[in-house]
């Protein structure tokens, strides 16, 4: 599925916008047919989480179906000549549509895109009405999952009691959170494209196949930087490559992109489609105890983060994304996780543009094996296909992330992992992999499965609260260990401290701007002593919306920028720490530490 664009062949109208809501209490919408007359309901933004629009306590709270709609026109241009699609950007968490009440598809997984072929439900020259229902309803059975029993122990009672009733640290928003685009084709064209790059020497080698839909197509002409490669067409793919000499490899500092265009011709000769694919040339590989991007090695400095913002939640802010990158190179970060689930397209493709490396992760987030996880694993592996899908030409993707903090001390996370990880060799054989852990090295029963090692650990606030004198120690016995247990490359993808804003001490306490500035600083002194460390990323970039629960102030204040992107103390460390002579801001300890701090 290629992302809509406007080409001299291709046209997309952009529906998002003030449509109407109609928030399903009862569940009685699918037996009333609300999907041929909705009930008008209220205004609501799209894209945007409901949660934060409206000022009722019941719709922030709300669980269950709530019933888009709206109205639009299809060009007339676009009669009986065109195929048309209506494009879901992502909507949580199962998202149902029809337009003039007749079914057209449904789709599970709250963060990644899907379309409906449309042309046989639309009225020529008339209105025609939208529908699409979202439910954001979470089980033992969805991915990721919520509302389990605590009783079932593990992951599962880690927020016993939060509201609403996920396991998981960032809040349960609902809604359509990306573009809904309406968008065509003619009747036969590219649908897919995939790009594979390697080096020699100086040369970038950009092998491709193209997806073809139709059957009316002969030819494929595909031009990287003025050079053109012609494919016949006789079935439903073809596929070739491109040498470009002095090529400008991908990396952060020189975020080379070049434009391939496809152009799609039938029989007569005449072009019947055209699409164009910004693509970065550059290869990526684990050796020993580094990650390898071009052949260098590379230390990844970053963060992880969170799509959320006021009122918006988990909708997409192109204002926003810009602020958030600049804020990102401001200080010097080369890197990000999409935390905990693949982010939008638009961050994608700004990190292709200005250079950021991303781990881009499933939303297989704190998954227990005490429950259905065969289940699961059904739609995990489809979230998979479709995140590898999505996302697999874009240079910025240097890793596949397949959970985070799930409960891999379990024997029944073996299989499991196992199977997602096959998944993900079949589909890739260019990036490395690797799952995100929090349990003792022991105890860790998944991590020998991918090539990199990702570790959240918090000393300094979990455990050994408020003892920073002890941070380092702690830090250089965990490295040491988990090198020796698994023998593949580091990154400490979650660290730090929550710090309310404005709130300071002389004498640095937990939960001052202090503390947090000096716990960080402490564990990256402590990382960068080891060369098995390939990469350290700071939990989180800005404070995030949570549950309620008494360990939660509404927010978690972890975020080295406020929520509304104000900086902390240690926003201005981690500026130094990430600069190129990677000074460290003020003096290496604060506290005064005994001789005995080890």
């Amino acid at each position: 599925m290629l992302y809509p664009i406007d080409t001299p062949t291709r046209t997309r109208i952009d529906l998002s916008g003030i449509w109407r809501a109609a928030f399903d209490w009862d569940e009685k919408g699918l037996d009333e047919k609300w999907y041929e007359n909705p009930p008008v309901g209220r205004d609501i933004a799209v894209p945007a989480s409901w949660n934060d629009q409206f000022q009722d306590w019941a719709a922030h709270n709300f669980v269950g179906s709530v019933w888009y709609h709206r109205e639009f026109c299809v060009p007339a241009e676009w009669d009986g000549k065109k195929n048309v699609f209506i494009r879901v950007g992502a909507a949580m968490y199962h998202a149902t549509v029809w337009v003039n009440g007749e079914f057209l598809c449904e789709h599970e997984g709250g963060y990644l895109p899907f379309e409906c072929e449309v042309s046989s439900a639309l009225k020529k020259g008339a209105k025609n009405l939208l529908v699409v229902r979202v439910n954001n309803t979470l089980s033992d059975m969805t991915c990721p999952q919520g509302n389990l029993d605590p009783a079932v122990g593990g992951v599962a009672n880690w927020r016993a009691g939060n509201f609403p009733a996920v396991h998981y640290d960032f809040f349960a928003y609902g809604g359509i959170h990306r573009p809904v685009v309406l968008h065509s084709t003619n009747k036969t064209y590219i649908d897919d494209l995939t790009v594979k790059t390697d080096i020699d020497g100086t040369r970038g080698i950009v092998r491709f196949e193209v997806g073809i839909a139709g059957g009316a197509a002969r030819k494929v002409e595909v031009t990287i930087e003025g050079q053109t490669a012609e494919l016949s067409v006789n079935g439903e793919t073809t596929s070739g490559s491109i040498t470009i000499a002095d090529c400008v490899f991908w990396c952060p500092e020189t975020p080379r992109l070049y434009d391939m265009c496809c152009r799609l011709y039938d029989e007569d000769g005449t072009l019947v489609d055209e699409y164009t694919l910004p693509i970065g040339v550059r290869t990526v590989k684990v050796e020993g105890k580094s990650i390898l991007l071009n052949g260098k090695a590379v230390y990844l400095k970053g963060f992880g983060r969170h799509e959320d913002l006021p009122v918006i939640g988990k909708g997409l802010s192109t204002p926003w994304l810009v602020k958030d990158m600049g804020l990102m190179k401001w200080i010097n970060a080369n890197s990000f996780r999409t935390s905990h689930y693949p982010y939008c397209e638009e961050i994608m493709q700004m990190a292709d543009r200005w250079g950021f490396m991303v781990i881009d992760e499933s939303s297989a987030n704190t998954l227990s094996f005490n429950v259905d996880s065969e289940a699961t694993l059904k739609v995990h592996r489809q979230e998979i296909r479709e995140m590898y899908q999505r996302d697999k030409n874009h240079p910025s993707v240097i890793m596949w992330s397949v959970s985070n903090e799930s409960e891999t001390n379990e024997e029944k996370s073996v299989p499991y992992f196992t199977t997602i990880r096959d998944d993900l060799r079949a589909l890739d054989d260019t990036r490395p992999s690797t799952i995100v852990i929090c349990v003792a090295q022991h105890r860790e029963k998944t991590a020998h499965l991918f090539d990199v090692v990702c570790y959240n650990q918090y000393p300094g606030w979990y455990m050994l609260s408020g003892r920073p004198e002890k941070i380092e120690a702690n830090v250089d016995e965990h490295i040491r260990s988990t090198w020796e247990i698994f023998g593949k490359p580091i990154i400490y993808s979650e660290f730090g401290a929550d710090a309310i804003s404005g709130m300071h001490a002389d004498i640095p306490e937990m939960w001052t701007e202090e503390y947090q500035k000096d716990v960080i600083r402490i564990i990256i002194d402590a990382l960068r002593k080891h060369d098995c460390v390939a990469g350290e990323h700071v939990w989180n970039f800005a404070d995030f919306k949570t549950g309620q629960h008494t360990h939660r102030p509404v927010l978690n204040h972890k975020g080295v920028f406020t929520r509304d992107r104000k900086t902390k103390m240690v926003a201005h460390y981690l500026r130094d720490a990430w600069s190129d002579d990677g000074a460290h801001w003020g003096t290496p300890f604060a506290y005064g530490f005994p001789d005995e701090r080890g």
